[in-house]
């Protein structure tokens, strides 16, 4: 199967999966948790095993700093740039993303505060908490059409 192919399904994917939720009624934040929780056990370990993925760091900043670079070596996203990293807040843009079709769709249809679940931002929570003991709480997820990219930002850390 051709990248384009891969990617078309794993949008079609992401489609099913974000409306399943929204059908269900779970709350999106509960879903991130439960994403980030589950990302921790075997996936975490077949992404470092077969993809070499080793995310390090010893606070919010350096450990979304090095998951970004991660993740861009590994070229699922073309740009995750950390706009900023606190304790208390983390802003981040990503942009050419795998599922970049599939988050402007949903954006269209359920409309521009809806928070689509995405496979990454449960992935950088789950490092942050297990560096950190950091939970994320998104609050606010804006797509930027002009440069194919969703800024997924939170106000609080806990």
């Amino acid at each position: 199967m051709d990248y384009r192919k891969l990617s078309e399904f794993m949008n079609g994917v992401f489609i099913i999966l974000n409306e399943a939720v929204a059908d269900m009624g779970i709350e999106t934040h509960l879903l991130f948790s439960q994403m980030a929780k589950a990302y921790k056990g075997k996936a975490k370990n077949l992404l470092a095993k077969d993809l070499d993925i080793n995310i390090t760091g010893s606070d919010v900043k350096s450990v979304a700093e090095s998951f970004s670079e991660q993740i861009k070596k590994l070229g699922v996203c073309q740009r995750l740039n950390i706009v900023e990293a606190t304790d208390e807040k983390l802003v981040v843009d990503i942009g050419e993303c795998v599922f970049s079709q599939a988050g402007l769709i949903l954006a269209k249809e359920e409309g521009k505060d809806y928070i689509p679940v995405c496979p990454m931002i449960a992935m950088l929570e789950a490092e942050i908490e297990e560096v950190t003991g950091k939970t994320l709480q998104i609050e606010k997820r804006e797509f930027d059409l002009g440069h194919n990219s969703c800024i997924f930002s939170n106000t609080t850390l806990g």
